[in-house]
C-alpha cells in the first residue's frame, strides 16, 4: 500500500508540473520558463504506467530543438538545418541516462532516462519535443486497452501460423477467372480514373520507383504477384527489394533466432539440445532454433545451422533433424529466394519464408510469410499483374523495400525508427504505412507531427500514411504533420462486384474512412483513393467465397481477400 500510495503522489506531482506548470521558481533544479511545455495526454498515460509498474528508468523519443543557424544545402538542394542533437546527447548523460540510436540529420535521439528526471530531459531547451516510448503501442487505443485487447494479444502469442479455411464456396458456381478479375469492378480502377490513365500512360507503372512499407515484413512470399517488378528499361527485376528490421535487437521479435550455441562435429551427426542433427558436413557450426507456435502449448523447431568459416546457412526446413537435404539459404538483402517451412499442425501445410542476417553477430531472421494483411497490403500497392493471380495493384511494376518495424503487438520506437530507416535509404522512393501513428495530441507541432515534417524537409520523399478507420467520424483523421493521410472511396463498379447491393450512382467517399480535419484543424485526409479491391491474402485462407457478397455469381478459391481499409 505504502508503494501504490508513493506511485500516485509521484503521478500527482509530474501532472502538477506537467499541465500546469511549475508554482514556484524552479523544480528538481529545473528554471521555471524551461517546464512551461504542457505534457500530452498521451505522455501523461504513459508516465502513469511507468510509475505504477516501477520502472526505474523509461524510454523517451526525442527531437533535439533546431539551432539558430542554417546549415549547409544538402543533395536535394533544400537548406540543412543543424539540430541541438550534441546537447540534448549530453543532457541525457548528465541526468544519469544514455542515448540508444540517432539521426543526426533530422535531431532524432531514442534515449532512456531514469524516471524520475524525465522533467528535467523535457523541460530542456535542447528538446524540441518528446514522446515517452516505454510500453506505447503507438496509439491512444493501444496504449489504454482494455482487458479484452490485452487478452487477444496474449493469444496471438500461441495461436497456429497456418489454419486452413473450410471451402465455403458453392461448388456451383464458376470459379472467378484472371479475364473476369481484371474489371473494374475487382480493380476499382474506375473509382479515381487509374484504368483511363494507365490506356494512356501505359509504362506509368511505378517501374524504377521502390516503395517502403512499413509494417510487419511478413507477406506470403511465394505469392506469384510478387515475383517480380520492372526497372525504368523495361527488365525484370525481384519484386521485393530486401527487408529493414528496426525492431530493437534487445526487444521481442519471433523472426529472430539466436546462433548461441557452437557445435564442434567430426561426424556430419551431433547431438543438440534433446536432439541428434545430421549437420551438412563435419565441421564448427554455430546453431539455434527457430519456434513456431501450433495453438496451444504446441511448438514446432526448426534447426538453423551456421558454418563457422564459410558462413554458409542452413534450415532444417521440414522438421526431420537433417540438414543433409538441405540447401544454404540467400540472404534476402542480397537475393530473393523464398523457400517453404513444412508445419504438421493443427495441419500439415507449407509455408513461406525467407532469411535476413540480423544487426548483431551471431542472429539471423526467419521472416515467415504469415502477414495476411501484409499481402493484402503489398499486393495493392505493387503487386504484378500475372496470369496465375487474381489480383494485382496500382503501381504492378513497382518494386517493394520491407520495413520490419512491429511484430503482432506495435512498438512506438520501431514503426518511428522504420520511417527513418526507410527514408534515408536511397534506394526508396515512396514511404508507405498501413500501422498509423495515434498519438495525443496529434498536431504539427507535437512529437508526430514534427517528425513527419523534418523526415520531408530533409530526406525529401512522399510520405503516406491511411487517414484511419472511424466510419467518417468528424475530426477522426490522422495529422502526422507534413507527411499525406489518405482516406478511401467506393465506386458503383466496385460495389457491384464486390457487394452486389443497392446501385450507387456516383463515387462516394467510403463509409468505413475517416473524415477531418485533424485534431489542429488542418485539412485532412490530403485525398481519397480506392479502398476496396481483390487483393491477395494468405493461401490456406478463404476470407470471401463467393463474388458480389450478398448474392454470389463466381466462386473465389482461398488466397484472396477484399481489402479492408485504408491502409490498404
Amino acid at each position: 500500500m505504502r508503494r501504490v500510495m508513493r506511485a500516485l503522489v509521484l503521478i500527482l506531482l509530474a501532472s502538477a508540473i506537467g499541465i500546469h506548470g511549475p508554482a514556484v521558481g524552479s523544480v528538481h533544479g529545473v528554471a521555471r520558463d524551461q517546464l512551461e511545455r504542457r505534457m500530452s495526454f498521451h505522455n501523461r498515460l504513459l508516465l502513469n504506467r511507468a510509475v505504477l509498474a516501477g520502472l526505474k528508468s523509461i524510454e523517451v523519443l526525442v527531437l533535439a530543438s533546431a539551432g539558430d543557424t542554417p546549415g549547409r544545402r544538402g543533395v536535394s538542394g533544400a537548406r540543412r538545418v543543424d539540430f541541438e542533437s550534441a546537447d540534448a546527447s549530453a543532457l541525457v548523460e548528465r541526468l544519469g541516462g544514455r542515448v540508444r540510436w540517432t539521426d543526426e540529420a533530422i535531431g532524432y535521439l531514442r534515449v532512456v532516462v531514469p524516471t524520475h528526471r524525465l522533467l528535467e530531459l523535457a523541460g530542456s531547451r535542447a528538446v524540441g519535443a518528446y514522446q515517452i516510448a516505454s510500453f506505447s503501442k503507438a496509439s491512444w487505443y493501444r496504449d489504454g486497452p482494455p482487458l479484452s485487447n490485452a487478452e487477444m494479444y496474449r493469444g496471438f502469442e500461441v495461436a497456429p501460423i497456418a489454419v486452413p479455411d473450410p471451402d465455403k464456396g458453392d461448388p456451383g458456381l464458376p470459379l472467378l477467372t484472371v479475364a473476369e478479375s481484371r474489371a473494374s469492378g475487382f480493380t476499382a480502377e474506375e473509382d479515381a480514373g487509374v484504368g483511363d490513365w494507365m490506356k494512356e500512360h501505359p509504362t506509368f507503372d511505378g517501374r524504377g520507383v521502390t516503395i517502403a512499407l512499413v509494417e510487419s515484413a511478413l507477406p506470403n512470399f511465394a505469392d506469384p504477384a510478387f515475383r517480380s517488378a520492372k526497372t525504368l528499361d523495361g527488365r525484370d527485376v525481384a519484386k521485393i527489394a530486401g527487408i529493414v528490421n528496426t525492431i530493437d535487437p534487445g526487444g521481442s521479435d519471433e523472426t529472430r533466432v539466436q546462433l548461441d550455441t557452437q557445435v564442434s562435429a567430426r561426424t556430419s551427426w551431433a547431438r543438440i539440445g534433446r536432439r541428434t542433427f545430421i549437420l551438412p558436413r563435419p565441421g564448427i557450426y554455430r546453431v539455434g532454433l527457430l519456434g513456431l507456435p501450433g495453438g496451444g502449448n504446441v511448438l514446432h523447431e526448426f534447426g538453423v545451422a551456421e558454418h563457422q568459416q564459410t558462413h554458409e546457412l542452413w534450415i532444417d526446413s521440414d522438421g526431420d533433424g537433417s540438414f543433409a537435404d538441405e540447401t544454404p539459404l540467400a540472404d534476402i538483402n542480397v537475393r530473393f529466394e523464398p523457400r517453404f517451412l513444412e508445419l504438421t499442425h493443427p495441419a500439415r501445410i507449407k509455408v513461406s519464408f525467407v532469411m535476413g542476417r540480423g544487426r548483431l553477430p551471431h542472429t539471423v531472421h526467419i521472416y515467415v510469410g504469415r502477414g495476411s494483411h501484409q499481402s493484402m497490403a503489398m499486393s495493392v500497392a505493387a503487386g504484378t499483374a500475372t496470369d496465375e493471380s487474381l489480383a494485382y495493384g496500382v503501381a504492378p511494376g513497382a518494386r517493394v523495400l520491407l520495413v520490419r518495424s512491429t511484430e503482432q503487438e506495435y512498438v512506438l520506437s520501431g514503426i518511428v525508427e522504420g520511417f527513418i530507416e526507410a527514408a534515408r535509404r536511397t534506394d526508396v522512393d515512396v514511404i508507405s504505412a498501413s500501422a498509423g501513428i495515434k498519438i495525443l495530441t496529434d498536431t504539427e507541432t507535437d512529437f508526430t507531427g514534427l517528425l513527419f515534417s523534418r523526415l520531408l524537409s530533409v530526406y525529401r520523399k512522399p510520405i503516406i500514411n491511411a487517414a484511419g478507420n472511424f466510419h467518417l467520424q468528424l475530426g477522426a483523421s490522422y495529422a502526422m504533420g507534413a507527411s499525406w493521410a489518405v482516406g478511401g472511396t467506393l465506386g458503383p463498379a466496385t460495389l457491384a462486384a464486390l457487394h452486389g447491393s443497392r446501385p450507387l450512382n456516383r463515387v462516394i467517399a467510403h463509409p468505413y474512412g475517416a473524415a477531418g480535419p485533424s485534431l489542429d484543424g488542418a485539412i485532412k485526409p490530403d485525398f481519397l483513393a480506392p479502398m476496396e479491391r481483390l487483393a491477395t491474402a494468405l493461401p490456406w485462407q478463404q476470407p470471401i467465397s463467393g463474388l458480389p457478397r450478398n448474392a454470389p455469381t463466381r466462386h473465389v478459391p482461398p488466397g484472396y481477400q477484399i481489402s479492408c481499409c485504408t491502409s490498404a
